[in-house]
C-alpha cells in the first residue's frame, strides 16, 4: 500500500492524517496544537517520527493565501518556502492550497445522501457554489462550472473591507 501525508492546518490546530492512495481511504489522523511547534515542518517531522513512516507525496490544504512559493499564515506566526519544505522533508510531491479551497474541491464528489437540505429551493444542477466557514478567520470559496469541469475559486473571507474606507 502506498500512502500520502494530507493535512489541514489551520491558525489553532493542524491535522495530519494518511491516505492510501490506492482508495482514497484515510487514516492514522492526529491533531497537534500549532503553539506547541515552531514550525509546519517541525509537527510533519513529529507525526512521521510518531508513525515510523516515510511518505513520498503530500497534500496540505492551510487557512491562508498560497501564493506561488511562499506561505505566510495569517492567523498563526509560520511561513515557509513550498521548495524548501519538500526538499527539507524529502518528498517527491508537496502540494499546499487553501483550506476553503480543499473543502469547495471535495463538494461535486458528495452524494445526495451526504447533503442536507436546508432553506431555499433545491440545489441548481451545474450552478455557482458559495462554500463559507467560521474557524480562527473565515473561510471563502466558491466553485463555478466551467468546460463540463468544476474550478474552485478562492477567497479570504475575513480579509475584506464590508464598505468604501473613504
Amino acid at each position: 500500500m502506498t500512502y500520502a501525508l494530507v493535512g489541514d492546518v489551520g491558525g489553532t490546530n493542524a491535522r495530519l492524517a494518511l491516505c492510501t492512495v490506492e482508495t482514497g481511504e484515510i487514516a492514522q489522523a492526529k491533531t497537534y496544537s500549532g503553539l506547541e511547534f515552531d514550525s509546519l515542518e517541525a509537527v510533519i517531522r513529529q507525526y512521521l517520527t510518531e508513525l515510523q513512516l516515510e511518505v513520498q507525496d503530500a497534500c496540505i490544504a492551510i487557512a491562508c493565501p498560497v501564493t506561488e512559493d511562499w506561505v505566510a499564515m495569517t492567523n498563526h506566526t509560520w511561513a515557509f518556502s513550498i521548495k524548501a519544505m519538500k526538499e527539507s522533508l524529502g518528498l517527491k510531491h508537496l502540494e499546499v492550497i487553501n483550506d476553503f479551497t480543499a473543502v469547495s474541491m471535495a463538494i461535486p464528489m458528495l452524494s445526495e445522501d451526504d447533503v442536507l437540505q436546508f432553506g431555499g429551493g433545491k440545489a441548481q444542477k451545474d450552478k455557482p457554489i458559495a462554500v463559507y466557514g467560521a474557524g480562527t478567520g473565515l473561510g471563502v470559496a466558491h466553485l463555478v462550472h466551467v468546460n463540463r469541469r468544476w474550478v474552485s475559486l478562492p477567497g479570504e473571507g475575513g480579509h475584506v473591507d464590508f464598505c468604501a474606507e473613504q
